[in-house]
């Protein structure tokens, strides 16, 4: 990759996390005339035009602000490829939430297209509630982007596995001095 094809592909990437950060704005701050703009087209006419995406995005952010207190707490550009002049990319959002009283960290992914050399973007959210497959509502979705599934962690399971691991890892240093000490008595 040549020089300015590197400044270029940063550009890019740099384009679609600023407009898939506009779009979690919109959504966080029921701005849907904006949400709207940066939504997939193929979306848009699955869902039944503006008012159908609009009613979505209400439904479900009902759902997740008073249920669970979802907030975005990182989004990163996952993978970005080119296809001439088009641009697609995947982006990985992580939310805080809490699930009856639990924190947790819920990773979901964006895939976004771009149709002017990555200049503006548009996207699919491929999360909560989505039950469709992107390439129903974006047919022309790049077979070389890899679109992870959903997870959930929880704090607390998190804690323990970490403590786990630490434990492990001290056994196992301690294991290693003892052998060490065995062999400088021989």
């Amino acid at each position: 990759m040549s020089n300015a094809q590197e400044l270029d592909s940063a550009f890019i990437k740099q384009r679609a996390a600023y407009f898939a950060d506009s779009l979690d704005k919109a959504y966080q701050n029921k701005l849907w005339d904006q949400y709207v703009s940066l939504t997939q087209p193929g979306l848009i006419k699955f869902l039944g035009g503006k008012a159908g995406v609009i009613d979505y995005a209400e439904r479900l952010w009902m759902v997740l602000n008073q249920d669970i207190g979802e907030k975005v707490s990182t989004q990163h550009v996952l993978q970005i490829v080119s296809k001439g002049n088009d641009w697609q990319c995947v982006i990985e959002k992580v939310k805080e939430v809490y699930y009856d009283q639990r924190k947790a960290w819920v990773t979901t992914y964006v895939v976004g297209k771009s149709e002017d050399e990555g200049n503006s973007w548009k996207f699919v959210e491929i999360s909560e509630g989505m039950l469709i497959n992107a390439r129903e509502v974006m047919r022309d979705i790049s077979d070389e982007l890899i679109i992870p599934k959903r997870t959930v962690v929880y704090e607390d399971e998190l804690k323990k596995k970490q403590e786990a691991e630490a434990a492990a890892a001290a056994a196992a240093a301690k294991k290693q001095q003892q052998s060490k000490k065995r062999v400088a008595k021989k």
